[in-house]
């Protein structure tokens, strides 16, 4: 690559990238608390992702690859701004990173845990689940859908959402003794 100039890349990478944004952004913003300075330090992520497109190996997850990079431009962010007055010391940084990494691994155990919770329901349970929230219906279209009042659908979905919460933290509480 020549003066800056960005490379071609798979589609597959570009929906990787894409996929990763909201995280990337939360991660930046995290370590730079200043948002207007993590949209800089963001497109420079981006431009840094895209060429070292190349070194990605697709055999391994994105996230952390790209965490990765986006680590050094804060890094080299946080050079640039040393002059100024609030700047976090690496130690802070690394345990913010930390603790982040974390609560995403909680997030990824709790969301593994409702898929095994949504797939114990039955059909017609994940039926009424895939109208309202995958496909946004409104409580009075799920009722035209199924023949049942706004009413019934509503208190059938609380019941689920709370079938589905009891399931989930009955697998967290097994996980963390086993």
């Amino acid at each position: 690559m020549q003066g800056g100039q960005v490379r071609a890349v798979s589609a597959a990478f570009i929906q990787e990238l894409t996929r990763a944004q909201l995280e990337l952004r939360v991660f930046v913003v995290t370590l730079i608390g200043d948002a207007y300075d993590a949209a800089d330090v963001l497109q420079e992520t981006n431009l840094d992702l895209w060429r070292k497109a190349d070194t990605y190996d697709p055999a391994r997850p994105f996230l952390p690859w790209a965490k990765t990079l986006a680590w050094y431009q804060v890094m080299r962010y946080r050079t640039d701004r040393k002059r100024e007055r609030v700047v976090f010391s690496e130690a802070v940084l690394a345990a913010l990173t930390e603790t982040m990494q974390a609560q995403e691994r909680a997030s990824d155990e709790w969301l593994e845990a409702l898929e095994r919770c949504v797939r114990k329901l039955s059909d017609r349970q994940r039926a009424y689940l895939k109208a309202k929230y995958a496909e946004r219906k409104s409580a009075e279209e799920i009722a035209a859908l199924f023949r049942h009042s706004a009413a019934a659908v509503a208190a059938l979905l609380y019941r689920i959402r709370g079938v589905l919460h009891d399931c989930v933290e009955r697998s967290l509480r097994l996980e963390r003794v086993h």
